[in-house]
């Protein structure tokens, strides 16, 4: 994988939206796909970052696809996931379209 597209994949965010993104992907992620979960957030929690750059393809795409089901849907979120849904859609789904594993939306 070379540097741009491990940028692609590796979001680094302000803490503040970190938090809320964290709390957000908790929500719709850890309940359903705690394996991924760990993948994209656990290890880079102390870090202020999330990396999609170790998911295959089709985890990468389940992933996203969960994420934004998981978007859709929801309805009673508290103020710290609605502003992780913020942060998901303006600072990592621009990224997350771009790679090359995207296939879009089913």
């Amino acid at each position: 994988m070379s540097g741009s597209d491990l940028e692609l994949v590796t979001i680094n965010l302000k803490r503040g939206d970190w938090e809320c993104l964290v709390e957000f992907l908790d929500v719709a992620l850890l309940p359903v796909r705690p394996d991924l979960h760990e993948e994209i957030v656990e290890s880079c929690k102390y870090c202020d970052y999330i990396s999609f750059s170790n998911l295959s393809a089709d985890d990468y795409n389940h992933t996203v696809t969960m994420i934004m089901d998981f978007i859709t849907k929801d309805s009673c979120s508290n103020e710290m996931v609605k502003n992780g849904i913020s942060v998901w859609r303006n600072f990592v789904e621009p990224k997350i379209i771009r790679d090359e594993r995207y296939q879009g939306a089913k």
